[in-house]
């Protein structure tokens, strides 16, 4: 127990503990058939078996309250690990109640007296009935001494209470923190998949011809041209808008006020009008957005319409199982199927590129150089040009919190940002060489996100709760693995 009393002066947060509360309900419920002896042993404290029939009373009975009133069986209170729960808080209590004896909390006889003649559950016309108070007792299997022992325990631990709540978080460091959380950076990032640069690479005509001519390299163009058929052989697809009326009872009434709105259609206005008129929840906000669908994707009726219109036409009322649909083309993809002889040369050069690991690793070496001067330069024009060249993601002017190390979709390493939140360094460029990708990022200033009066006093509550959670769990932790306990689980 000396190392726990140790430990005390380091806590920095109030211990949240519940009062030992008696119930005075009675279950008709025992939990053993033994009227003397203990259940377990805590550092030499024992905990009675009146002791845990009393708190397994009072726990069955707000279980049964939860369930209507229905006494519970003894499958449920097996299920629910009542007796065990019970067992287990009350070896912690004793832990916490030994803990107070050692700082020498004591509680006089005074006090408990006092706690007694004050319970609204042993007065009369708000006078202490000693009838009652004996009577209450009795029915509960309490004698006098031995419940102003429990009332001493009680007691202690509101004691050990204060003591905690003495050294509670201060509201200086609560609002550290709330600095820390309301922490933001203005930023420019960069990032770029390594790999996708070998399309970049420079592949003479020659070396294509003759690799894609020699047929000891069959087995590698096939094998490539499989893994690439997804380019070569894709069927016929349509990209599509479409307003959507739902038939509600009259029939004639929807298709009258399809047509009528066709009328009133055009290909420049016909988004703004999906977002007006369609009954399709998704596409108030898309304007009827469909996307590109292949064949086989949508119901015959509408596919049978969407794929013989012309491209930005609109058509007719079109009826499906889900109503009327106008629909508006505006992309049509004729169908794709090329064998590896058509497209060899193709496929030999994407074979050709990816062997260039040495000129892949250089070139990618340069461009992030190159990236990194121009962020330094905040030549952001430059880098939105480049972002469009090569296929790579530029994040122009983001907004980072310290409490989320992103710039747009790309993350960064806390280990790397944070410090350069307390320094406010911005002439740092972040380079974060992967194995797979390349991050950059060039912090523009730095600034405080304004909080309310209350979110601090929210923050402040809830650190304050957090931290007493955390303590109460970790002070319990620590009892347990250095105390003495004995339990009789045979006896549950």
């Amino acid at each position: 127990m000396n190392k726990i009393t140790e430990k005390l002066s380091y806590f920095a947060v109030s211990l949240i503990l519940g009062a030992i509360i008696i119930s005075f309900a009675l279950t008709g419920f025992q939990g053993f058939n033994s009227s003397s002896g203990s259940v377990a042993n805590v550092d030499g404290t024992p905990i009675t078996i009146e002791e845990y029939n009393r708190t397994l009373n009072a726990q069955i009975n707000r279980y049964s309250q939860m369930f209507g009133g229905k006494s519970l069986t003894s499958q449920q209170i097996k299920q629910f690990r009542i007796k065990e729960g019970v067992l287990n808080s009350l070896v912690q209590q004793k832990l916490m109640v030994n803990l107070a004896d050692e700082l020498k909390l004591d509680v006089s006889q005074e006090q408990i007296k006092e706690e007694i003649k004050t319970a609204p559950f042993f007065q009369t016309n708000n006078k202490f009935d000693v009838n009652k108070y004996k009577g209450l007792l009795a029915a509960n299997g309490f004698t006098p001494q031995k419940y102003e022992e429990t009332e001493k325990e009680r007691l202690s631990l509101i004691e050990l209470t204060k003591v905690f709540d003495s050294i509670l978080l201060s509201k200086k460091s609560v609002k550290e923190e709330q600095e820390f959380q309301n922490s933001m950076a203005t930023v420019y990032a960069v990032s770029f998949d390594k790999e996708s640069m070998t399309k970049y690479l420079p592949v003479s005509d020659e070396e294509v011809k003759a690799f894609a001519s020699d047929p000891k390299n069959e087995s590698v163009l096939k094998s490539v041209y499989n893994t690439m058929s997804g380019e070569f052989n894709k069927k016929e697809s349509v990209t599509a808008n479409h307003i959507l009326l739902k038939i509600n009872g009259d029939e004639k009434a929807t298709l009258k006020k399809a047509q009528d709105l066709r009328k009133k259609l055009s290909p420049s206005n016909f988004i703004n009008m999906a977002k007006k008129h369609t009954d399709e929840e998704a596409g108030k906000s898309t304007g009827g957005d469909l996307g590109t669908f292949e064949k086989g994707r949508m119901v015959p009726e509408f596919e049978k319409v969407a794929f013989s219109q012309k491209v930005g036409s609109i058509s007719q009322p079109v009826k499906t199982q889900f109503g009327y649909h106008l629909i508006y083309v505006t992309k049509k993809t004729p169908a794709v199927n090329k064998t590896l002889e058509q497209v060899k040369d193709q496929v030999a050069l994407k074979h050709l590129r990816k062997t260039k690991r040495d000129e892949l690793a250089e070139f990618n070496k340069k461009l992030k150089i190159e990236l990194k001067n121009l962020l330094v330069q905040k030549n952001f024009k430059k880098l939105e040009e480049l972002s469009k060249k090569y296929g790579f993601t530029f994040t122009n002017k983001e907004e980072m919190s310290l409490m989320d190390i992103k710039a747009g979709p790309i993350q960064f390493k806390e280990d790397e940002i944070v410090p350069l939140f307390f320094t406010k360094n911005k002439n740092t460029i972040i380079d974060n060489d992967l194995p797979t990708k390349v991050n950059l990022l060039k912090i523009e200033n730095f600034y405080q996100k304004e909080a309310k009066n209350t979110e601090a006093e929210q923050s402040y509550e809830m650190a304050t709760r957090q931290f007493g959670n955390e303590l109460h769990n970790s002070l319990l932790n620590s009892l347990q693995e250095e105390a003495d306990i004995v339990t009789y689980p045979n006896l549950l």
